[in-house]
């Protein structure tokens, strides 16, 4: 397995465990992980046939991109590697968004099962 793959997969575990933070940019869809001399992007595109792309780009303080790695770029590296950026990006948009606090919000004014798949607020029908 490459450097690169490498990398990929221990970031996108660390996403998944709640290790790492990722926020939002002024930039629609575009969603970054800071560090002290360098930043992470991840966007979703799209190819010459209208295919969807994960990108993840690095870049270093001064804001220039040092490497570009799309999924298509390491598909022969890492297994699943479109389904892993996908991923990757999911839970970067979902963490930067604060998906968890909506659905926590929203749940709170939902009233909840008693178990037997009724609540006390349903309506009879």
């Amino acid at each position: 397995m490459s450097k690169l793959a490498k990398f990929i997969e221990r970031l996108y575990n660390n996403t998944l465990e709640g290790k790492v933070r990722w926020d939002e940019t002024s930039q629609e869809d575009v969603f970054q992980l800071s560090f002290p001399d360098y930043t992470l992007k991840i966007y979703d595109d799209r190819d010459s046939t209208g295919n969807t792309l994960y990108i993840l780009q690095i870049l270093n303080e001064e804001g220039k991109v040092i490497e570009d790695i799309s999924d298509e770029d390491i598909q022969d590296q890492l297994t699943n590697a479109f389904s892993t950026m996908q991923s990757l990006f999911e839970r970067a948009r979902s963490q930067a968004m604060g998906l968890d606090k909506a659905l926590d919000d929203i749940m709170s004014y939902l009233p909840t099962d008693d178990g037997n798949g009724t609540s006390s607020d349903d309506v009879p029908f």
